[in-house]
């Protein structure tokens, strides 16, 4: 696949909220999720432990209000994508 047509198929998951088939169909076994030292969820490496941690996060989902995703922006070899959701958690 080319960066645009990667960056086409994220955004059409993306934009579906399906998350979980955009780790599983675009990303390799390396995939590594990087989160600040105070996260209260730890980052993790590699496609399963990845899967399970947003799988983690998505059961402390409580409701999505909204949610959008921008068109992607390719340059080169890498795409770049605005995103934002509006939630509330299980906890607060």
């Amino acid at each position: 696949m080319t960066t645009q047509e990667v960056a086409n198929r994220y955004y059409e998951l993306s934009s579906q909220n399906r998350d979980l088939e955009i780790v599983a169909e675009l990303y390799g076994e390396q995939i590594e999720c990087i989160e600040p030292a105070h996260s209260p969820m730890p980052g993790a490496k590699g496609k399963k432990n990845v899967t399970e941690r947003l799988e983690k996060w998505f059961s402390g989902v409580q409701e999505v209000h909204d949610s959008a995703v921008t068109k992607p922006t390719v340059m080169g070899n890498h795409f770049s994508v605005g995103m934002m959701i509006d939630l509330t958690m299980k906890d607060g």
